[in-house]
């Protein structure tokens, strides 16, 4: 895998505070080892402070009807404001929520979920005319080869959720899963928190209400430049991309440099407001699963892999199409650097994952992937989550599997038996301990991969991000 194989000093060290599973480090804004003390086992988060104490959101009076000339009357209960797009005229709602409106209502021709994207609907009678349009149809495309990035054919046998299984089997899944976290620190050492900032994300502090996103993007920004992955000659991918809010600040940095270089966003969603308007970008809209990143006609250059909270499976996904695509190419063309901020570990799977032969080493199956994944969701679900800071204006970043935050929540004692600190404190094992695997991963695959929290767990409890860069050679 090739690429610069020099680490740069760190760009604005912005804090440094002890580890956030617990193990005490002192960061240096230089390049030289820093001090770092182990600790056997990750704490759970304190209490905050009287003067810092998270307030339970009340829930918001519903907004005035909008005022604004033509604007649909269809309340987004998930971001508490009314729909942005424009109302039919005399209409009280937009094509999207006419069927909410009773006189507009038809009876014998209603709308319908669209086959390709639930989160749309499209009147019954003009589903064919739909799907020829729809922004989410599959257009054929020489890189989408179809489930090309697994790693296992599609399971056939159900697994037994966690809430199913007994407290002997998971008394006996958590005992692997401390084995295994006490390899990781033994094998990676403790977990360093370095979380710096970039100057590409000045102009974005001053927006008000985005301060938890534009800390944790300037921290990856300044992550990418820290080891050398900021330089010419190299292609950027952001997987994941949603809105491709990220690689337009690393875009931003690059141009200060008065480096260009092309870039690269692949989401399987087709989003609104896109930051590809701001910049010189191919997006590739397709499942990750199923690109096949050698056949990108354009791209004849070493990637760097970037990513802002990559859930669960896709994470994988990302490295076996970046492992392909290292295969495929000559090796001077190949991987060159890898920041990847993780999260979502519930959503990991069997067919997916890339560190089983790390897993299988602590007796963990296959089988036992997802079951871990939705044990790692203990890490971040219980009562306390579903308070906000009073100043907080923006959506949640992460999910938590809805079974484990129902169980969390309910009445009475946990079907596990532990406590809320005792699951949480496994929870984030576990999470470490998947991470953990991709670390293996890409270091059997020439690289130099580490994990590092690249903000304070203040700021987000999915603070970790896998950093890789190539191995230097004698």
């Amino acid at each position: 895998m090739a690429g610069s194989d020099s680490e740069k000093p760190a760009t604005t060290l912005k804090r440094t505070r002890g580890e956030s599973d617990g193990a005490a480090s002192i960061i240096s804004t230089s390049t030289s080892a820093e001090s770092l003390t182990a600790v056997p086992a990750p704490a759970p988060i304190p209490a905050p402070s009287a003067s810092k104490r998270r307030k339970t959101k009340e829930p918001p009076a519903i907004p005035p009807v909008p005022d604004k000339p033509n604007q649909c009357h269809f309340l987004v209960k998930r971001k508490w404001r009314y729909c942005s797009l424009a109302a039919r005229k005399g209409k009280k709602y937009c094509g999207e929520h006419a069927h909410l409106d009773e006189s507009e209502s038809k009876p014998d021709d209603p709308r319908v979920p669209c086959p390709l994207d639930p989160n749309h609907t499209v009147q019954q009678s003009r589903i064919e005319e739909h799907l020829t349009k729809c922004n989410s149809r599959i257009v054929p495309a020489p890189y989408r080869v179809v489930d090309f990035n697994l790693v296992h054919a599609p399971f056939t046998n159900a697994v037994t959720p966690l809430q199913a299984r007994s407290r002997d089997e998971i008394a006996t899944l958590i005992a692997k899963v401390r084995k295994a976290y006490a390899a990781m620190l033994a094998e990676h050492g403790p977990i360093e928190l370095v979380e710096l900032d970039h100057a590409a994300l000045d102009e974005k502090k001053k927006v008000k209400g985005t301060w938890k996103h534009v800390r944790q993007q300037a921290s990856l920004v300044a992550h990418l430049e820290r080891i050398g992955a900021l330089e010419t000659d190299r292609a950027f991918v952001e997987f994941g991309a949603g809105k491709g809010e990220l690689g337009h600040y690393v875009q931003s940095a690059l141009t200060s440099k008065t480096i260009t270089a092309p870039f690269y966003t692949v989401d399987r969603s087709n989003f609104r407001l896109k930051f590809d308007r701001y910049m010189a970008v191919e997006r590739l809209a397709l499942d990750i699963k199923d690109l096949d990143l050698a056949k990108v006609e354009s791209l004849n250059l070493p990637v760097v892999a970037l990513s802002k909270h990559l859930c669960g499976g896709a994470t994988d996904l990302t490295l076996t199409c970046l492992g392909h695509y290292a295969n495929a190419v000559q090796p001077k063309q190949g991987i060159s650097h890898v920041v990847i901020a993780l999260c979502c570990h519930h959503r990991c799977t069997r067919e997916t994952y890339v560190g089983m032969p790390w897993l299988e080493r602590f007796g963990v199956t296959v089988d036992e992937v997802p079951v871990l994944g939705q044990m790692g969701g203990w890490a971040i679900c219980g009562p306390e989550r579903s308070v906000v800071a009073a100043d907080e204006e923006e959506e949640p970043e992460h999910e938590v599997s809805a079974e484990e935050q129902a169980a969390a929540t309910a009445p009475g004692e946990h079907y596990s038996g532990l406590t809320h600190a005792e699951r949480e404190e496994i929870g984030f094992m576990v999470k470490r301990v998947l991470d953990y695997g991709r670390v293996v991963w890409l270091n059997e695959h020439g690289m130099d991969a580490k994990l590092v929290y690249y903000v304070d767990r203040a700021v987000s409890l999915e603070n970790c991000a896998l950093i890789a860069m190539p191995k230097r050679t004698e």
